[in-house]
């Protein structure tokens, strides 16, 4: 290397960054990794079920959803959700701040632990910010409580070792950690077996004091013992005087070891390797692969390579021009890459067990994926330290770990493109609903068919949001309206008296003249009855059992739904589905001239939609009735032709267009008068449809 650019690296390196700059690089990744998005996300599954049941009942809605498993959970809660109500923005945020303040803990107690690697404490701070096992930062209400626990957790340890470190305040400290420690047990139940991590952080707290290594065992034994006691009598109330640890888990663990100690022995030993590898090996390879997938659009693909370039450069940077630590002697390498080890391996070993005993499986992506919050602690010890015994120069180690940082920026990006999507898609149901019911009778059941666009969101999140929607006006302590998938409940209507339960503690008796079944295809709802079942190309499965019993009676035209636009946004341009939705409800309350007014608005500035072109029947109806036979000619040999012209590689699929389009015929027939000009109407269409 050139002698002048080797001095210039050198005096860089000496130039030591004063220890705040290192919370700001972590909140800089927080932001990056998750505050890009922050105006564009919402309200998702469980989180719907929170702000709803604040909504109806305030904070005795909220508690009464925790008391079926964890009552103590809701305390923060009752709290923020009074304060941000409806606001995804300042939910997000909150979650943000809560994400980055448990990673500025993290490098706290590490700085106090060893004071003398600074370096590793901001590698491993920012790999757990980062973290990228747990990708469910988006569902911020639910999964930023959890952050308060986990920093409850983190802080007790700093305490902890804040008591080796000042044996003077010793008791303040103690009864600090004590009681954040008992919070962390008491609330939640992911980082609960983490707390036999603690005598492990006190031995390497004391560094080489005690003389001997029975003074030094014994010293720990000490130290450790409140919180012991505090994790056994903790542990006996939970297993014992706490009914909602036991009667809604099933305890699959233990009913292994009642078929035999060896399988109970090899359940676990399984499923602590299914934890590992998902933690340890998926989660870190995952985050490559989002590197060549474009199937988030390729905007957000460009960002996502913005972003990791972007953070590449800001990681490379901050970690490589700071110096590693203090210039005092460290502790030998080895010794303390040990260290890291065994925090590291001990968190692998009890972080999974809680769920092991439950029955719940690692997951990478998808709602399961919270339980590698448990790991992140550890984990992130694991990572940097592994990185730190690589050998080679610390140029290379840097690179590699702002490489990791900067994929990880990327990969957490990608999960939230998905719950933006997810919210996008929200958005345009919710709008949709209300263009074709802008009211309903209190009491309806509304059935839809699976909606794949709706990821995150089963069919009682789902009611949560739409009961919010049309109560929103007139707030009660009732549910008045419930939504659900028809593939979830087949046989509802078999049952004598159905009921439905939705959480915390609502019941809903199903009203049979109070259905109204909807085929959502392509952002747009439509309305199904007996009456024109020819108007639906292909009728879900799942909705036949509700379709004799589905009516348009519910539907008011009383009142326009007031939309929350904080929450749901702007009511989206009108599209196809707004002119066709407002025609389908101006056919209901039999207004043929502003069905005929919609729907020739929509043929001029869209023309017959591809996609279901029988969402002009209405204007073909609303035409027939008032005796336009010319233009109901047109329109309807039109429409026929798109779906044969899209269906005729197969012979049963063109019958069965046929047959619907002879029974809209049919139909038209026997409702409309009859002259000469439908007469002729009437033959070259028969003509075409009776066609070999």
């Amino acid at each position: 290397m050139n002698p002048t650019r080797k001095t210039i690296l050198k005096r860089i390196q000496e130039q030591s960054f004063p220890d705040w700059i290192y919370p700001i690089f972590l909140f800089l990744l927080c932001v990056l990794a998750y505050g890009i998005l922050i105006p564009w996300l919402g309200i998702y599954s469980d989180d719907w079920f929170l702000t709803w049941s604040y909504f109806k009942l305030g904070n005795p809605g909220i508690q009464a959803f925790y008391n079926y498993n964890r009552p103590l959970l809701s305390t923060v809660l009752k709290v923020i959700i009074p304060l941000f109500k409806f606001t995804p923005w300042l939910h997000q945020v909150f979650a943000l701040l809560l994400r980055w303040g448990t990673g500025c803990i993290l490098w706290l107690l590490m700085r106090r632990l060893w004071p003398k690697r600074r370096e590793f404490a901001t590698w491993a701070s920012a790999l757990f910010v980062l973290y990228p096992a747990f990708t469910l930062q988006s569902m911020a209400i639910t999964y930023g409580n959890d952050f308060v626990y986990l920093c409850a957790f983190l802080l007790s340890l700093y305490f902890t070792v804040r008591v080796v470190e000042a044996p003077k305040r010793s008791v303040i400290y103690t009864l600090l950690a004590l009681l954040l420690s008992a919070i962390n047990l008491l609330v939640l139940e992911y980082f609960f077996l983490l707390e036999l991590v603690r005598p492990i952080l006190i031995w390497f707290a004391l560094g080489e004091a005690p003389s001997s290594f029975k003074q030094k065992l014994w010293k720990t034994i000490k130290l450790w013992l409140p919180y012991l006691i505090l994790f056994l009598l903790v542990g006996a109330y939970r297993a014992f005087f706490s009914p909602q640890q036991t009667i809604n888990r099933q305890l699959v663990l233990l009913d292994q070891f009642r078929v035999g100690f060896g399988a109970g022995i090899i359940y676990l030993f399984n499923g602590l390797i299914q934890y590992a590898q998902v933690n340890i090996v998926q989660s870190w390879a995952a985050i490559f692969r989002t590197s060549i997938e474009t199937n988030i659009g390729m905007s957000s693909f460009i960002v996502f390579w913005i972003l990791v370039a972007g953070t590449f450069v800001l990681s490379f940077g901050t970690l490589y021009l700071s110096q590693p630590g203090s210039t005092q002697k460290a502790r030998p390498k080895k010794a303390f890459l040990w260290a890291c080890l065994w925090i590291a391996g001990a968190t692998v070993l009890l972080a999974g067990v809680p769920f092991i005993i439950i029955g719940s499986t690692a997951e990478l992506i998808g709602f399961f994926s919270r339980i590698n919050l448990a790991y992140m602690f550890g984990i992130s010890f694991l990572v940097a330290g592994l990185i730190e015994l690589i050998p080679l120069k610390r140029i290379w180690k840097v690179s590699l770990l702002s490489v990791l940082i900067a994929f990880s920026v990327g990969w957490q990006f990608r999960a939230s493109t998905g719950f933006r999507l997810d919210w996008r898609n929200q958005e345009r149901f919710y709008w949709a609903l209300t263009w074709r019911m802008p009211d309903l009778e209190p009491g309806t059941l509304m059935v839809v068919n699976d909606i794949p666009e709706l990821g995150y969101e089963g069919y009682t999140a789902l009611t949560s949001a739409v009961d919010y929607i049309y109560t929103r006006n007139a707030p009660t302590n009732r549910l008045k309206y419930e939504l659900i998938y028809g593939s979830e409940y087949p046989d509802l209507l078999r049952t004598p008296n159905p009921v439905l339960f939705q959480l915390p503690d609502f019941t809903f008796p199903v009203d049979l003249s109070k259905i109204v079944v909807l085929n959502y295809v392509r952002g747009c709802p439509q309305v199904i009855t007996s009456q024109y079942l020819f108007e639906v190309p292909s009728i879900p499965y799942d909705l036949d059992p509700y379709i004799l019993d589905s009516s348009t009676n519910p539907i008011l035209n009383s009142s326009t739904i007031e939309m929350n636009t904080t929450l749901f946004g702007k009511e989206p341009e009108h599209n196809w589905c707004y002119y066709f939705s407002k025609a389908d409800l101006a056919r209901q309350q039999g207004n043929w001239g502003e069905v005929v007014n919609l729907e020739s608005q929509a043929l001029a500035q869209f023309g017959i939609p591809d996609t279901n072109p029988r969402q002009i029947f209405p204007l073909i109806e609303g035409l027939a009735l008032q005796g336009e036979w010319s233009r109901v000619q047109d329109l309807f040999l039109q429409s026929f032709q798109i779906e044969f012209d899209r269906s005729k590689s197969s012979s049963e699929a063109l019958y069965g267009i046929k047959q619907s389009y002879l029974t809209f015929w049919q139909y038209l027939d026997s409702h409309s008068l009859s002259n000469d000009t439908k007469a002729a109407a009437q033959t070259t269409i028969l003509s075409v449809l009776q066609a070999p």
